[in-house]
């Protein structure tokens, strides 16, 4: 008798534990099913998003577009991660081998979190241990997710289908969209874009602005110049698949009509991707928009957008430089004509707008001789020969050196139109023997004048004049070299401690990159150097070559001297390698003046005197 009592205790004692265990494993799926309604991970599968009406086959059809909705709003979460990644990788890499930087979409570079689980669940019929917990789950399932579930109506007829309904999120107006079709795609394709539009909106006030359409289109530019970015960094992309882009973006910021025509950080995307579809006419426009778009600090505050603002500034006189016409149509006056095509050159390297120095620059060539007529009296000194020397320098030259002489005096007046020559005679033209440029470079560093020399000839890796050189530079005279015209070859004074006390002057293409024939290393100094305008027997014509680099670098270092002449000729490569606007490989930073003298202007002078 015992030992039945005691067997059925044991199996009462089983039931209840089995029972106990699967009421325990109950309360624990069904505290989960809440908890995973509440951080939005699963929905239950069946499902019914969307009362549809209008339609025979109303319930299924709610059943396809709730799935087909949540899948594209995950797809354009997904997307728009990736872009963000991608752009944020391309901004912080050094793209060594990049075509172009990447379309500065910051304004919309942020976290993206859209609304996914859209599900509303259907009434369940579910019981554990005989008690009805089914209508209690859905009713705790909708209201802990209800800030997150969209709750949605479509409406079908003869003039397409509409979608509204409540968003979850407490003081958000409700969702209307309207297609005029009834392609079920193109109607989830807008609610997507209506859903996502509400968050942007709340961090970024601009997105309130657009129609849905609108802002879809967009998204999806951001999205495709994203990915294009990533191709372009292995240069396989073409200008008209940039183009494609920027005609679905240009109409939302057209000036005067676009509804976002005065949002600065659009503008500018606009400008860079006409620019990168080779628009430029459209791409000055806006970015000249973009520039005029930036609010202006208040007196004696910090300008927060000055970076940027340089940054516009530089590329719209490259795209300037880039555009400008081959020929003038006229020649009537061709000193205007060169001043004409220069123009935008000079825009490239800050040297417009600039008042003169109080004391002209003083810019001394060694063993050149200009054409007669060219400069007026007192603007150009030659420097006689020894008495030991022999020879009539002024009447050994010949035609071809002389022109080349004018030319880069020419181009040295273009940035400093007061300059002031000294020329170092030698006795004949031949070659410019070593010789003969050591004594002009020796008789330039006793008269101790110049602001700046200008060496344009070839220098070899072991030349003798070297040593002349160094030595006008321990006097305190920069001199500005030519980089060389060798694209394989070394820069000047490769590895000599002296190089960073020269200014090598490396030519860049109308594109601000290197041109075909420069010699390039971390020491050059990159200045315009290709097409440029001269004048030869009335006419103009273009040439290119690092000489005229270097012609128009005196002229800038000449006008940085004339106002600041205690800096040393290392002070001064310093600064102008510093001041010069940073730039995206393949184009290479090109000396600005207007750059340069505002950091010289906060740069302590040295202590050296100036070598009058």
């Amino acid at each position: 008798m015992f030992l039945c009592g005691a067997v059925e205790l044991l199996v009462k004692a089983l039931v209840h534990a089995g029972l106990s265990l699967l009421l325990l494993s109950a309360c624990i799926w069904f505290g989960r099913s809440i908890a995973t309604t509440y951080w939005r991970k699963d929905m239950p599968s069946e499902i019914r998003p969307l009362e549809v009406s209008g339609l025979e086959d109303a319930e299924k059809k709610g059943v396809f577009l709730a799935r087909i909705l949540s899948a594209r709003l995950r797809k354009l979460e997904s997307d728009l991660r990736r872009a963000n990644a991608a752009i944020a990788e391309a901004r912080s890499a050094k793209l060594e081998s990049a075509v172009s930087a990447p379309v500065d979409f910051a304004f919309l570079l942020q976290p993206v979190d859209l609304p996914k689980d859209v599900f509303k669940p259907l009434a369940l019929e579910m019981s554990v241990a005989q008690v009805e917990v089914g209508k209690l789950f859905s009713w705790l399932h909708s209201w802990l997710g209800q800030k997150h579930a969209l709750t949605l109506s479509a409406y079908y007829s003869e003039k397409g289908a509409t979608v509204a309904g409540p968003l979850g999120r407490e003081g958000d107006d409700p969702l209307w969209v309207h297609v005029e079709s009834k392609d079920d795609l193109e109607l989830v394709e807008q609610i997507a874009y209506a859903i996502a539009q509400r968050p942007f909106a709340r961090r970024v006030k601009q997105a309130e602005l657009l129609k849905t359409k609108q802002f879809g289109d967009l998204l999806e530019v951001f999205i495709a110049v994203a990915e294009l970015g990533k191709q372009g960094r292995t240069g396989n992309v073409r200008p008209s698949e940039y183009e494609e882009h920027y005609l679905r973006l240009a109409p939302l910021t057209a000036e005067g009509d676009g509804r976002l025509s005065q949002w600065q950080p659009l503008v500018h995307a606009t400008a860079q991707l006409a620019e990168r579809a080779e628009k430029y006419e459209e791409a000055l426009r806006d970015y000249d928009r973009a520039l005029r778009l930036l609010p202006a600090a208040p007196p004696g505050v910090p300008d927060p957008d000055k970076e940027q603002r340089r940054a516009i500034q530089t590329q719209i006189a490259r795209l300037r430089l880039k555009s400008a016409p081959e020929e003038v149509a006229s020649v009537a006056d061709p000193s205007a004509a060169i001043a004409e095509l220069m123009a935008p050159l000079l825009e490239s390297i800050g040297a417009t707008g600039i008042p003169n120095a109080p004391e002209p620059p003083v810019v001394a060539l060694a063993g050149a001789m200009p054409p007669d007529g060219l400069l007026p009296a007192g603007r150009l000194e030659f420097l006689p020969m020894n008495s030991d020397e022999s020879g009539s320098s002024r009447n050994n030259y010949d035609f071809s050196l002389r022109q080349y002489t004018g030319d880069l005096i020419r181009s040295v007046l273009a940035v400093a139109p007061d300059a002031k020559f000294i020329v170092a005679e030698v006795p004949d033209n031949l070659g410019l023997g070593e010789k003969d440029l050591l004594s002009a470079m020796k008789r330039l560093a006793e008269s101790d004048r110049p602001h700046v020399t200008l060496f344009a000839y070839k220098l070899g890796v072991r030349s003798p004049l070297q040593k002349a050189l160094v030595a006008l530079v321990e006097k305190g005279i920069p001199v500005v070299i030519s980089a060389g015209n060798e694209p394989d070859a070394a820069l000047p004074f490769d590895g000599d401690r002296f190089q960073n006390r020269f200014a090598l002057a490396a030519a860049a293409d109308k594109d601000g990159r290197p041109a075909s024939f420069a010699t390039r290393g971390p020491a050059a100094l990159w200045v315009p150097g290709t097409d440029i305008p001269t004048l030869h027997a009335e006419k103009i014509i273009r040439q290119s070559g690092s000489g005229f680099s270097a012609a128009l670098l005196a002229g800038i270092i000449g006008r940085i001297r004339a106002e600041h002449p205690r800096l040393t000729p290392a002070e001064v490569v310093k600064l102008l390698h510093d001041s010069a606007p940073p730039s995206t490989s393949p184009s290479v930073p090109l000396v600005n003046l207007q750059a340069a003298l505002a950091l010289a202007a906060q740069t302590p002078p040295s202590s050296s005197p100036r070598n009058n």
